[in-house]
């Protein structure tokens, strides 16, 4: 809008709508954010892990639930959020948005659990002892079985793995830290080729 100034000069004022426009722009940008359904930033050695309450340590463990409200639950590794999964009344499987896993040799990368390879080695120690870790690609999978041995699993094989291991309410969660009390193969554990 154009007005004169007490001298009669024209000046210029900002148009309501474009301020209002501005306001709900912004206002529309803050609500999408909030109810993404990707994977957020985990802030490793502040954040604790939604299941075991340890602190997360190691971003290339850490493991992500997103419910169909756009809430954040947080791991410290994978085998927590099968546990959470199968322990937590609240959040449900028809509540579930997503599942995230961060990809092992690209902490930082997300990769959906469902498209995911993950690796149960003994050699590549995970916080709650099960030593798992996720890989976005099957090569990456393979050239870390190479390195460090062990199986190539998917992701249906992994809760199976979890569950069976009786790291289910509390027995085996004895918080290891890199030991655990049964093999894969004395557990039957099904090995997929990448």
């Amino acid at each position: 809008m154009i007005g004169p100034t007490p001298t009669g000069h024209a000046r210029r004022t900002p148009a309501r709508g474009t301020v209002w426009s501005c306001i709900v722009l912004m206002v529309l940008g803050l609500f999408l954010t909030a109810c993404s359904d990707g994977p957020r930033e985990v802030h490793v050695g502040e954040e604790e892990c939604a299941h075991c309450r340890m602190l997360v340590s190691e971003e290339r463990f850490a493991s992500q639930l997103i419910t169909d409200r756009g809430r954040h639950y947080v791991f410290d590794s994978i085998e927590c959020m099968v546990e959470f999964l199968d322990e937590n009344e609240e959040v449900t499987e028809d509540r579930i948005q997503a599942l995230w896993v961060t990809d092992f040799p690209d902490p930082g990368a997300w990769t959906p659990v469902d498209q995911a390879w993950f690796l149960r080695s003994d050699d590549l120690r995970s916080p709650m002892g099960l030593n798992l870790s996720a890989y976005a690609r099957a090569e990456s999978a393979e050239d870390a079985r190479q390195a460090f041995g062990g199986e190539v699993m998917r992701w249906e094989d992994v809760r199976e793995l979890v569950r069976r291991a009786g790291v289910l309410n509390g027995h085996g969660h004895g918080h290891s830290h890199g030991r655990s009390h049964t093999s894969p193969s004395a557990m039957g554990a099904n090995h997929h080729e990448p």
